[in-house]
This record gives C-alpha cells, structure tokens and sequence, in this order.
C-alpha cells in the first residue's frame, strides 16, 4: 500500500530552497470517495487519516484500493451520473430497452438503479457503440409529454424536425434546442393531442398548439383554434 508519509508536510522548505512548501490537502471529493473505497475493498489500511492526506498522496491511495479486490457480497451502486447517462441511451439507442431488459433478468433484479456500478458501466460500453434507435413519430403537431406540451414541427425545405414549448415570460412558443434531441427520442405517437385536448390548452394562453401562432380571429379566439390546425387533430 501507498506510504502517504513520504510526501513533503506543511512548512517544509520549498524545492528551489527557499520559502515553504504549502499542502494541498484532499478535496472532500476525493475524502469521501476513499471512505467508499475502504468500505467496499479488501485492504491492509489501518490508521489511514483522511485529513492528513495531501491531494498527491489521496490519489495514490485511491489507485491502491481501486486495485483491491471487492469485500465477499458487497455490491457497489452506480453513481446517479451513471444512472443518468445509461437511462438516456437505453431510451435513444436501437434495442437499448431490450439490452436492459435482458441486464436485468440477468442479474434478477427488476430496475436499472438495483444493478452494481460495473453491471451499469457494461450496459453503458454496450449501447455506446450501437446506433441511435429511429424516431418514433412521423406528425408533426401537440404531444403531451411528462405533463408538458410540446408543439414539434418540420421544416418544409430541410426537413429538419423541432421542439417548441410555450414560455410564460415572453407569453409564445419558443424553440427548446436543448430539449430537441431527447423528445424526438422519447416521444410517441400516442402522445399526439386529440382535437378536444389541443384546443383546450390552445385557449388556455391564445396560441395554437400546433403551429404556435396566436389566435386573432374571433371564430378562432371562440373555438380555441384556427379551422385549418384543428383539421390536422381528431
């Protein structure tokens, strides 16, 4: 194991000689992290003290004890990072959720956060490589996703698809490039809005669902959409 001693102590002389070498103690990242380390690994540490770890010698012990092997029945859980990162790749990569579903029944367990942090850092390696999964809608128009409305729509000439959500500050739908790519991915066709549904939040704010203009005209304003959207619903 690392002999954190070795390295030079708070007021010792500088390198060059001169003045005094200032320590770079551990982060509490790094504190925490060994603390998980030395309750999960087979290791010879006694008396480790965490707060006298400079950030040099925190480093060599970490390497040290990711080499040990895992204490007998102890599962490491995967990071919420990791969670994160393998949910949104099992939703947009091609036969991502039957990966998971094969993971699973693998392991016997019944969700993706039961899973140890090697089983996930696996499913993650595995559908990294596999290509992205085709979108699932062909309308453009209102869906209703995770109780938010989405107006998503298609450009005539580039054929580029989009997602649009309505903004209380500015009081219109905008378009949300950062959501874009994750709600084409998740979306389904039976989360387009019926009729009743678009015009109901049409009139809530004034502005069509479906193509995000406000309602001006008084048949418009009165039904809750314009004659030639509300063709496009049933």
């Amino acid at each position: 194991m690392s002999n954190t001693k070795t390295h030079r102590t708070g007021g010792s002389r500088g390198a060059n000689g001169y003045g005094e070498y200032k320590v770079r103690y551990a982060s509490e990242r790094q504190k925490k992290f060994i603390q998980n380390l030395l309750a999960t690994k087979n290791h010879s540490y006694t008396d480790l003290n965490l707060d006298e770890l400079n950030v040099q010698g925190a480093g060599e012990v970490i390497n040290a004890l990711l080499s040990c092997d895992n204490k007998a029945g102890i599962i490491i859980p995967p990071t919420e990072k990791q969670l994160q990162f393998a949910q949104s790749l099992v939703t947009s990569k091609e036969g991502g959720q039957q990966s998971l579903l094969e993971l699973l029944q693998q392991k016997a367990v019944n969700e993706l956060s039961k899973l140890s942090r090697a089983d996930v850092s696996s499913l993650i390696n595995l559908l990294k490589n596999v290509k992205d999964a085709p979108m699932k809608i062909t309308e453009v128009g209102a869906y209703l996703l995770d109780g938010t409305i989405y107006s998503i729509r298609q450009a005539s000439e580039s054929k580029k698809w989009s997602v649009w959500t309505y903004s209380d500050e500015v009081k219109k739908y905008v378009r949300n490039d950062v959501a874009t790519k994750e709600i084409l991915k998740k979306v389904e066709p039976t989360d387009r809005l019926t009729l009743e549904l678009a015009i109901k939040y049409s009139a809530q704010v004034g502005i069509c669902v479906h193509c995000g203009r406000t309602l001006t005209l008084l048949k418009s304003v009165a039904g809750g959409m314009g004659a030639i959207c509300a063709k496009k619903y049933h």
